[in-house]
């Protein structure tokens, strides 16, 4: 990924709304250009000849070179590599970065690390996993995350009202159809695709329409992506 590369990746069609108003680009949206720019210079940095072996590496599961984030780490010295890596990114961004991309390019990473423990829960399930791995490193995806369920009522739970959460409402041989919302969508409209997946809460209640993970780019049609207020539009 290139600063100008990512920075034009945004501009697909994804339906963004901030108070109340539709985001047309938010690459140069006033409240998110400045965190958008900042990520952009950061994946330049990749490409610097001085740190481009600090943070990238050749990963043989993917099969090209990647961030460190995205290497599935096999030795000692992997892991130390990949904190090195780590340390550029927290001191360009001054520690800003909480929640950066190496963040859940780590989940990936573990998914993939996971692949056998998956197959023997299902058949398809690893290879699932390798796939998105693969798709997600070779790309230098920015991803998010979607696990929490919106908290409208806490006197009752999705269990008791199903429209609170999302869960799967139909299986198909070409997927899934899910309904519903999630909440504390990390970098929903910085990054390209986002991870969901399932509450804990309803891993113990036999509700098997809540358990589910899947991977989605944030421009499919009927996602939608209300922000909270960003420090940007201050």
């Amino acid at each position: 990924m290139t600063g100008e590369r990512y920075r034009a990746s945004l501009n697909d069609g994804r339906e963004v709304w901030l108070d109340g108003e539709k985001v047309a680009n938010v690459a140069t949206h006033p409240a998110f250009r400045g965190a958008v720019d900042e990520l952009a210079r950061l994946f330049d940095l990749q490409h610097d000849p001085d740190l481009r072996d600090v943070l990238t590496v050749h990963e043989p599961e993917a099969g090209t070179r990647v961030g460190w984030s995205y290497q599935l780490p096999r030795t000692l010295d992997d892991l130390r590599a990949r904190r090195r890596s780590t340390a550029v990114w927290m001191r360009e961004s001054w520690g800003q970065h909480g929640r950066s991309p190496s963040f859940m390019a780590n989940v990936a990473v573990g998914l993939l690390d996971f692949r056998e423990h998956l197959e023997c829960n299902q058949a398809g399930f690893g290879a699932n996993a390798v796939a998105f791995y693969r798709h997600c490193a070779a790309n230098d995806l920015v991803l998010g995350h979607a696990l929490g369920d919106p908290q409208i009522d806490r006197t009752t739970s999705p269990v008791d009202d199903p429209d609170l959460a999302l869960r799967i409402i139909a299986e198909r041989d070409d997927g899934v159809v899910v309904r519903g919302a999630k909440q504390l969508t990390t970098l929903a409209p910085l990054a390209h695709e986002v991870l969901v997946y399932l509450s804990a809460s309803f891993a113990q209640r036999e509700a098997e329409q809540f358990v589910i993970w899947f991977g989605l780019p944030l421009a499919t049609p009927g996602v939608k992506i209300l922000c909270r207020e960003p420090l940007g539009a201050r």
